[in-house]
């Protein structure tokens, strides 16, 4: 039957191999077999920054898939649909992402409780499984990341580096991506493109049975699956080697945080100096006010005295 995807290395690739039941009852690998394809998740993934600039992530809930019979060949046949889904009718050189850089980072039971999680109205019978919910990830590639010379002995490469120019169409990618995945037929697509897979799995002795329901009860399960939603997540290039123009901008980022810094406090200081001036000014006129009333309280008895004295004169 036909095996599932190698963990994807540092040499950005897995493998399949399939095998082959033999005339002693055994399964056994056959390298004619043997498929090699590319991949960008795991050891070739968003750990490098400017091989993986970019991460979609989307949360979808397909009903009537059931959760006992998920396993590998189930997670490889939902992925290859995701990113043929995503990519569907463009040519092969316009694919915004392949299958080895689809990654589903969890699978669960879909359950009717589970709808109020997203302000949405519940169904009766909160314990009821309506199907599977995942979350999915999706590398954007650079190809024009400067990939170092893998060292064999080490077991890993060191981070690739690349340019500042290189982000700004695979910003667009991501938004591509995005705009595939709110079209209103996505899901549709979605189970066309595993209908079409699971011919070929079955055809190999691999009949993946968790997607049976949502196949044959046709389009009423389909219009009940969604994609919840989607977000993109930059990858992280601090301590990466991002060069920009020709420079490296290898820990930059402290330095510019320092200067953003200095200058909060150069501001704080001098709304500090301006605001001082004004307190005082606010307050000398208070002063004078309070000086000048008693020199006129003063004056005043010092009038009615000189009145009392020359009273006393008079008699």
């Amino acid at each position: 039957g036909g095996g599932t995807w190698s963990a994807c290395d540092y040499t950005c690739s897995q493998t399949r191999i399939n095998s082959v039941l033999m005339n002693d009852g055994k399964c056994h690998e056959e390298k004619a077999l043997e498929f090699t394809r590319p991949c960008h998740v795991q050891a070739c993934g968003r750990a490098d920054p400017c091989r993986v600039p970019f991460v979609v992530h989307a949360i979808i809930k397909m009903r009537g898939v059931v959760a006992s019979r998920w396993n590998k060949q189930a997670e490889e046949l939902f992925s290859d649909a995701f990113a043929a889904a995503v990519n569907w009718k463009r040519k092969s050189s316009e694919l915004l992402f392949e299958p080895g850089d689809v990654n589903v980072l969890s699978s669960s039971p879909w359950r009717a409780s589970d709808e109020t999680m997203f302000g949405e109205t519940a169904v009766e019978g909160g314990d009821e499984e309506l199907g599977m919910q995942f979350v999915v990830e999706a590398s954007i590639f650079n190809f024009n990341a400067a990939v170092p010379q893998y060292e064999e002995h080490k077991g890993a490469s060191r981070a690739a580096t690349c340019r500042e120019s290189d982000l700004r169409p695979l910003a667009e990618t991501a938004l591509q991506v995005h705009k595939e995945l709110s079209r209103a037929n996505f899901i549709v697509s979605l189970v066309e493109a595993m209908k079409k897979d699971l011919n070929q799995q079955i055809g190999q002795g691999n009949h993946v049975s968790a997607f049976t329901s949502i196949f044959e009860a046709g389009s009423n399960l389909v219009q009940l699956s969604k994609v919840v939603t989607s977000w993109t997540i930059k990858t992280d290039i601090k301590g990466t080697p991002f060069k920009g123009k020709g420079r490296s901008f290898d820990g930059i980022f402290p330095f510019l945080l320092l200067i953003i810094l200095a200058g909060a406090i150069a501001v704080y200081d001098s709304f500090r100096k301006r605001r001082v001036p004004l307190k005082e000014k606010t307050r000398e006129p208070r002063t004078k006010s309070s000086k000048s009333s008693t020199r006129r309280h003063v004056t005043r008895r010092n009038r009615s005295a000189d009145l009392n004295a020359n009273d006393d004169d008079l008699e």
